[in-house]
């Protein structure tokens, strides 16, 4: 299949850095342009009937509407691709200037630029600079505790978690040893690992993928036979704990997300949030409205 590739290059505006060329590469392929619309895709099939019906005057009428609805397409691409790539450089300079008019000086070898991009192949967005130093692009970083990936997923903040509760699991081992009581054991275990899982659990849990889930079930149940205590929870049980106390939380208090959710007029049951993607239907809000609705149902 035959690959074209469409090079769109911006001139960023100058507000008092200087002025640098941001160049995109955007690969496209025949059978599916990124500029090609439903709008367009019905012309197509207008004149692929015309074609099929033979009627020759009004295939040359669809022909003259096609080639206008591509060129609109087209720039309607165009513009958008532009509002992307000159967006990111002109909120970057805008907060650089504010720096420099109130005399704080920027340290470029410790700020990152994260790009969240679900592609295979990639962001290909060229790097950020900051008085002409480009800032380094990453693919993961530790941010309030909480290791966040370009692709967001979670496999490395388990990681993360598992290393810590197998050095806390140690010592829980040492107090099983000197023969201390179970409820004590319990309690240090709920104080010392079990908030390294719930902490911030509600943003990371729900797409955990099976087998990171697994691994740290693996470690609770471990815990249990140490403690010999059987009533501790699951991760599964501790992220529909600390979603349900997390929403009412939010539902309770003047809260941005408070008006996210919608209840139904006749019933007052909560309505579910509509998705599109099983990442956002396994996110916090859609989740804690869903829990909620079945709550509901359930009284």
């Amino acid at each position: 299949m035959t690959s074209y590739a469409e090079v769109t290059t911006i001139l960023k505006v100058n507000r008092g850095t200087d002025s640098r060329v941001e160049t995109r590469e955007v690969t496209l392929y025949p059978n599916n342009k990124p500029w090609v619309t439903s709008e367009l895709k019905a012309v197509i099939n207008e004149k692929k009937a015309c074609f099929r019906d033979g009627d020759r005057d009004k295939l040359k009428d669809v022909n003259r509407k096609l080639n206008g609805e591509i060129q609109k397409a087209k720039d309607r691409y165009r513009d958008k691709i532009e509002t992307r790539t000159t967006h990111r450089t002109l909120e970057v300079s805008t907060f650089t200037n504010w720096c420099n008019q109130n005399n704080l000086q920027l340290n470029v070898s410790k700020t990152k630029e994260l790009v969240v991009d679900y592609r295979r192949s990639g962001n290909q967005l060229q790097r950020i600079e900051i008085g002409n130093e480009p800032v380094e692009q990453v693919h993961s970083y530790k941010y309030l505790g909480v290791t966040i990936t370009d692709k967001l997923e979670w496999s490395e903040h388990v990681k993360t978690v598992l290393t810590k509760t197998n050095q806390r699991m140690f010592l829980l081992r040492k107090l099983n040893s000197f023969k201390l009581d179970t409820t004590l054991i319990s309690l240090f275990y709920k104080a010392t690992i079990e908030t390294i899982f719930t902490f911030c659990l509600v943003a990371w849990g729900g797409n955990t993928t099976v087998r990171d889930m697994a691994k740290l079930n693996r470690l609770v149940r471990k815990a249990r036979r140490v403690c010999q205590c059987q009533d501790l929870k699951s991760v599964e049980e501790l992220l529909a704990w600390t979603t349900k106390r997390k929403v009412q939380s939010i539902l309770s208090h003047v809260h941005p997300l408070s008006h996210r959710v919608e209840y139904s007029s006749r019933t007052g049951r909560p309505i579910v949030i509509r998705c599109r993607t099983e990442r956002y239907r396994r996110s916090f809000l859609p989740r804690a409205v869903l829990s909620l609705a079945n709550e509901y149902c359930r009284k």
